[in-house]
C-alpha cells in the first residue's frame, strides 16, 4: 500500500520522478520512500504420492485453490516462514526441499516475490486451519495448472513438473 505521510516527519508525500520512476518523496525534508516487494514463503509439499493444495479462506484468491503460502515475517527465515506457513494452513510439518521457483506479483497494493519450496510430510495431521477453509491431496497427474488461483502458483507448479522430469505412464 502507498504511504501517504512521510516515515521521518510527518508531511504528505508527493510523487516526484527518482531514478526515473515516479516515487513518494517528502517535499519537506526529501526523503524517497521506496516501495519494496515483500517476500513470501510457499511450498508444494507431497504426502503420499500426492500434492497438498488449500481452498483460501480470504481475499486475495478468496475460494481458489492454491499451495500453502504466506508473508515471511520480519525476525524469521525464508526457510521457516514456509515450514511455518505449512503447519498453521495444513496441520503438517515438512521438510523442505530444494528451491522450485521464485516469482514475481503485481497487484494494486504491493508487490512481492514468491519462494516455492519442494517439501514433504514428515508429520502432523492434515486438516485445514489458519487461512485455509479446506484442505485436499491430488495426484500430480491429476493437478492441472488452471485449478490454481494465483499465477505464480501455476508458473512453480510447471517448474515443478518439469524439474521432475517425464511423467511416468
Amino acid at each position: 500500500m502507498k504511504p501517504r505521510f512521510c516515515s521521518q516527519c510527518g508531511n504528505p508525500l508527493e510523487d516526484r520522478l527518482v531514478e526515473g520512476k515516479p516515487r513518494p518523496v517528502c517535499p519537506a525534508c526529501g526523503h524517497v520512500h521506496y516501495l519494496n516487494p515483500v517476500p513470501v514463503a510457499a511450498c508444494i509439499v507431497e504426502l503420499n504420492g500426492q500434492v497438498v493444495l488449500v481452498r483460501r479462506r480470504y481475499e486475495p484468491g478468496r475460494g481458489g485453490w492454491a499451495f500453502p503460502a504466506g508473508y515471511v515475517d520480519a525476525d524469521e527465515t525464508v526457510e521457516g516462514a514456509a515450514r511455518r506457513e505449512v503447519q498453521e494452513e495444513t496441520g503438517l510439518q515438512v521438510e523442505l526441499g530444494p528451491v522450485v521457483d521464485v516469482c514475481s506479483f503485481f497487484d494494486s497494493n504491493r508487490s512481492g516475490i514468491v519462494i516455492f519450496f519442494k517439501a514433504r510430510a514428515r508429520g502432523g495431521e492434515l486438516s485445514p486451519g489458519d487461512d485455509a477453509e479446506a484442505v485436499r491431496l491430488v495426484p500430480p497427474e491429476e493437478l492441472s495448472p488452471d485449478i490454481l488461483v494465483f499465477e505464480t502458483h501455476r508458473r512453480a507448479w510447471e517448474s515443478w513438473l518439469r524439474q521432475k522430469g517425464p511423467r511416468e505412464s
